[in-house]
């Protein structure tokens, strides 16, 4: 008893977890499904209009197939055109609407073309269609309870006494099976949806510093990065990395180096979040941020306001004084530009703050970069996205 409780308490915080943060990946997979289950449906109402169009002579039953097919087709089309299909809650809504259709599909046929025939189509779509989606058990538990009473209710009124019988016993068994089969393969999804979930923010994120990677900075910036362009707004990008790194690891062993990048990665993502900005660790000592629609004085502003924040820190080893160097690049345009190609200058800018007496900031700015001068940097970023 105990066991069943506790099973249903982590199913519950599962559900909660996917369905709240993991919708991304839970919208993917059931797209996905959609797509596939809806060429399959058409793929089967045409077969299936054409056999029976030959072997039956049934109006009736033709009209069913005729009218499924403009429905499915119009599905298709509204998974293929509209903006809104990427959504989280249009694409819950068509996997709802495409359950409803499928089993209203089967009733309609299972029902009016043949009353004195067992419905064979319905038990097996209903179990079919039951199963295709990632949606929460109680709406799932809701919608199969709905249809089997409108399948029960369509039954009793139109089909005869000999297959009344059957076709309500075997109704109410495929509804009582689907509903364990519906938790138990629902269950499954779950674990699987948050263990790929939590696999593939941990691949993103650096364990050393919290901080994105390089793997996630190019997710995290690329869309800011093209709002900027499409709407023309300036952008700025610093890279920065810390002064003589190489003491702390020297001196005080990896541990030191550690922990002064430990360090620097809180400061770092509390000034991001203070100025509503980006920052990943691009790798080793160096750190990366992109703020779009920020001018040249207001990066300024931005860039001296985290050399300030690194002065202040206190590491357990103060014999050596924390202090960075940065390189701002700064762009009124980005039209035409990479993601890269604004890190690329600022990297070279921090090169120069480098060369200038370290502690330093050096600024460029640019407006549009010739296409020969990118994608030198985004090469280097690619091949070394596994390090990150």
């Amino acid at each position: 008893m105990f066991n069943s409780f506790k099973h249903f308490s982590e199913y519950r915080e599962r559900a909660k977890f996917v369905f709240g943060t993991a919708k991304e990946q839970v919208t993917a997979n059931n797209q996905r499904i959609l797509r596939q289950a809806a060429w399959g449906f058409l793929a089967f109402v045409v077969v299936y209009g054409i056999v029976t169009l030959i072997m039956m002579s049934n109006e009736l039953l033709q009209i069913f197939y005729f009218v499924f097919l403009l429905v499915d087709i119009g599905l298709l089309l509204v998974i293929k055109y509209s903006k809104k299909a990427g959504s989280y809650k249009l694409c819950q809504f068509l996997c709802h609407f495409y359950i409803f259709m499928v089993l209203a599909f089967t009733v309609g046929i299972s029902v009016f073309p043949f009353p004195g025939s067992p419905s064979i189509f319905f038990p097996l779509g209903y179990m079919i269609v039951s199963v295709l989606f990632l949606i929460p058990s109680v709406s799932a538990f809701l919608e199969l309870t709905i249809i089997t009473a409108i399948y029960i209710v369509l039954t009793c009124a139109f089909k005869t006494e000999e297959m009344l019988q059957y076709d309500i016993f075997s109704g109410i068994t495929t509804w009582v099976l689907a509903i364990f089969v519906i938790h138990a393969i629902t269950d499954l999804r779950l674990r699987f949806c948050e263990t790929t979930y939590r696999l593939e923010q941990e691949s993103r994120i650096d364990s050393l510093t919290n901080l994105p990677n390089r793997r996630d900075m190019i997710y995290t910036m690329t869309p800011a990065f093209r709002r900027c362009e499409k709407n023309t707004y300036p952008v700025a990008a610093i890279m920065t990395d810390v002064d003589d790194f190489k003491k702390y690891n020297d001196e005080y062993g990896h541990e030191g180096g550690d922990e002064c990048l430990k360090t620097l990665g809180k400061i770092f993502k509390e000034h991001a979040a203070f100025w509503g900005i980006h920052v990943a660790r691009y790798g080793g000592d160096e750190f990366c941020f992109l703020m779009p629609d920020y001018d040249s004085a207001k990066a300024r502003e931005i860039a001296e306001d985290l050399m300030e924040r690194v002065r202040k820190i206190r590491l357990p080893f103060e014999e050596i004084n924390v202090s960075i160097s940065i390189g701002l690049a700064t762009a009124e345009n980005v039209e035409g530009c990479e993601l890269m190609d604004i890190f690329s200058e600022a990297d070279k800018a921090l090169y120069d703050a480098k060369q200038n007496g370290k502690n330093n900031i050096k600024e460029v700015n640019f407006s549009r970069l010739l296409p020969e001068r990118g994608g030198v940097l985004e090469n280097n970023f690619y091949k070394g996205m596994n390090d990150g």
